[in-house]
């Protein structure tokens, strides 16, 4: 996900404002820092401003001779995996998020590098979008790298231009497939290749669109119905492609919505009612300014074209109704239930763009974090997509956000110029999402539908695919109650505290940190429900997250026999406290 370098646009109307963004990306590639002449980075400030966000870490990482320190990241358990122009890929130790630490690295600079994850946090999919890389120089496309030893992760498949036209963009997993995004006209293919044995991928479907745009970015919903539905954001379209068998994908809906310049994102929401889709206005950095609807009065406006000032805007999230079924709602799939932007500014850093990016939504309501370029990291809740609203918002000092995900209670953001950022969301005295936000690997099993064993589609192509297990190398798994009583101190400056309560296996390492806010001076009771590797568990509860331990405690998980959690990883627990 970058700011895209546009390929010739096939309707005449958007050539009116689908201008290349490859000005933008020699800027990229001109710039020198002192970290990419051998300089150790500097930690960034955590300076800025914002509201109901708060900037708690920074962890530096060389932007390279390209300037891109940070692109798209995942994460799970006590580590996130952040991809970088300038190093490739850097594993970050997050069992404290308020100071993170190095753990390791795959060494390979140049190329986007978006990763994505297994569900079980075992492997990543890494794309390479430029012959001029490090570990590949000369070729392109998507690297499969064991992750296991966050110390040491290692290349174990090499998905090269003898099997891809053109490199990888981005890549999609929903294991054991891998979607590769692609969506330049010299490429218009979608290539599926299934990852059952992660060191020998082996190519299992696809479409070809005939010169069309292809897929920039796409996310697979396992139905109800039993149904597999791609959407995918693919430019000048926005895609609903049925992949129930892989092997025979089948192109439901195209649709073209002229007030979308780039489609950059496409994802259902957790109820299936909207499909969010993004508009990377100008690759991210080409138009005169962003935000919404200008007045005509405003130096620049009058070169926005003027079939998207108005009613939408620049660079916008755009909420589309769906069909039960999962088709887009509405004549030709224009049925637009609403839109979010911020206020409209001027772009007074063409370096820096200002549009919507990479954004990740909650599990169970209709909320989400993003980047939004050089207006850093936003919250907001389009509970009704007819007048979304902001929750919360920082940009810090220099910032130019790619990514922005939640994970255990905090928002991890990967920025183009500083690198990881890490921020606490401080709204609703903390009680909502994301401060309440689980394990992301929890929610990224369950997009990955890694319970189930491939669909209708059957074993594609003569590859097994990987059984579905009930738990990290087939140990049991279970699920209970949990109940804890604490004494908490009277504070003379607030009425509310926040508890931090953090799990640890019997070999003592953290599997998962749950944040909660309680009124204070006086006994509460904390309960919740607990799912996870059967076993032994520690638990403390603390004031805040460098203060008094309140309590300590142990419990067991029994086992369950038949349970299925999807959970198969190092974050062995998942604890959702009511």
């Amino acid at each position: 996900m970058t700011r895209t370098v546009l390929a010739t646009a096939v309707a005449l109307i958007c050539l009116t404002f689908a201008a290349s963004a490859s000005a933008f990306e020699m800027k990229r590639s001109d710039r020198l820092t002192a970290a990419s002449l051998g300089a150790p980075p500097e930690p960034h400030p955590l300076t800025g401003q914002g509201q109901n966000l708060e900037l708690v870490a920074n962890v530096p990482i060389d932007p390279g001779t390209q300037g891109v320190a940070a692109s798209d990241l995942e994460l799970h358990g006590n580590h996130a995996f952040v991809g970088s122009y300038g190093e490739g890929l850097v594993i970050v130790d997050i069992s404290d998020p308020v100071h993170p630490k190095r753990a390791g690295k795959f060494a390979c600079p140049g190329g986007q590098n978006d990763v994505q994850l297994s569900p079980d946090g075992r492997y990543a999919a890494m794309a390479v979008e430029t012959t001029s890389n490090k570990c590949h120089p000369g070729d392109e496309g998507t690297s499969i790298i064991d992750v296991s030893d966050r110390t040491a992760p290692v290349e174990v498949a090499w998905i090269g231009q003898d099997k891809l036209v053109d490199g990888s963009h981005n890549n999609t997993l929903d294991w054991p497939y891998l979607y590769v995004d692609q969506y330049t006209n010299t490429y218009s293919k979608l290539e599926i290749f299934s990852l059952a044995d992660p060191r020998n991928p082996k190519k299992v479907g696809g479409i070809d669109y005939g010169g069309q745009d292809s897929h920039h970015d796409l996310i697979v919903d396992h139905r109800p119905d039993g149904k597999s539905f791609a959407y995918a954001a693919s430019i000048n379209f926005s895609d609903v492609i049925d992949v129930t068998d892989v092997t025979k994908p089948v192109l439901r809906e195209r649709i073209r919505d002229p007030q979308v310049s780039i489609s950059h994102q496409a994802e259902p929401n957790f109820d299936r009612s909207l499909l969010l889709v993004t508009d990377e206005f100008g690759g991210g950095a080409a138009g005169p300014g962003c935000g919404g609807n200008p007045a005509a009065s405003v130096p620049g406006s009058e070169a926005i074209p003027p079939q998207i000032k108005d009613p939408a805007s620049i660079g916008a999230l755009h909420l589309y109704r769906l069909e039960k079924n999962g088709d887009l709602a509405g004549s030709n799939g224009l049925d637009k239930a609403g839109a979010f932007n911020i206020p409209y500014q001027a772009n007074d850093d063409p370096q820096k763009g200002c549009t919507i990016h990479v954004f990740w939504q909650a599990p169970d309501q209709n909320r989400l974090t993003t980047a939004w370029y050089g207006r850093g990291t936003r919250v907001v809740d389009f509970s009704n997509p007819a007048a979304p609203k902001e929750l919360a918002w920082f940009i810090p000092d220099d910032a130019d956000t790619w990514s922005a995900k939640p994970h255990n209670g905090y928002i991890y953001a990967g920025d183009i110029n500083r690198g990881l950022d890490v921020f606490r969301y401080t709204g609703e005295g903390g009680d909502g999402w994301p401060a309440t936000s689980g394990p992301a690997e929890a929610q990224r099993a369950r997009q990955q539908g890694a319970t189930q064993q491939g669909g209708a589609g059957g074993n594609p192509g003569g590859t097994p695919l990987a059984p579905a297990q009930s738990s990290a190398d087939g140990r049991a798994q279970g699920k209970r109650s949990f109940k804890s009583k604490v004494r908490v101190p009277n504070r003379k400056r607030s009425r509310r505290a926040t508890l931090v309560v953090t799990f640890k296996d019997s070999a003592g390492r953290i599997v998962t940190r749950v944040r909660k806010r309680v009124r204070d001076n006086g006994v509460r009771t904390l309960k919740g429900s607990i799912t996870g590797l059967a076993g032994r568990y520690r638990y403390s509860v603390r004031l805040g997250d460098r203060g008094k331990i309140l309590k300590r405690g142990t419990f067991v998980v029994k086992q369950r026999r038949g349970f299925q959690s999807g959970i198969r990883s190092d974050q062995a627990l998942v604890c959702q406290l009511r």
